[in-house]
């Protein structure tokens, strides 16, 4: 059978037999699944669908005191999701740093932003001020919105030019 949970993560179905499903907590696990229409259906369309984005919790009790700092660093933006498919490779990191899974982490309500940001550098969590890692984060995502928009910009290229 493999190394994989009895039932689907998101429906609940049987995945016994199902080679390659582990879960269906994410798009590309639940298309495995065969349980749904769409990735689109799992990422947005049903109320018990895990979130397209991987939650970033920000301004906590101390909004204010936050929200100054913020400023201070210069941050124009608070990033409040990431891509999974940018933090996904990066499970490992997460498991040695919190003991669980990304997954069971979006579900208790994701990371600081300090957290998700030492996950991402692949090193152990330390304190960080919100505008510091709120810069810092907004950083790691713009690069990596960038490479996806440059790698899909060539892959139209190539597919338009026959290359």
């Amino acid at each position: 059978m493999g190394n994989h949970h009895i039932d689907c993560d998101y429906c609940h179905r049987d995945t016994r037999g199902l080679s390659g499903v582990k879960g269906c907590y994410s798009p590309a696990e639940a298309a495995r699944c065969g349980n749904h229409t769409s990735t689109a259906q799992v990422a947005e369309g049903s109320p018990a669908a895990p979130p397209s984005l991987f939650p970033i919790m920000s301004l906590g009790y101390r909004a204010r005191e936050e929200i100054a700092d913020l400023r201070a660093h210069g941050v124009q933006q608070i990033v409040i999701g990431l891509p999974w498919g940018m933090i996904e490779p990066h499970e490992a990191q997460a498991k040695a740093n919190h003991g669980q899974t990304l997954q069971r982490l979006a579900e208790r309500g994701g990371l600081g932003a300090c957290e998700a940001v030492a996950i991402l550098q692949g090193r152990r969590w330390h304190e960080m001020s919100p505008g510091a890692a709120q810069h810092q984060l907004a950083g790691l995502l713009t690069r990596f919105n960038a490479e996806a928009s440059r790698a899909e910009a060539e892959a139209e290229f190539r597919a338009t030019d026959g290359f």
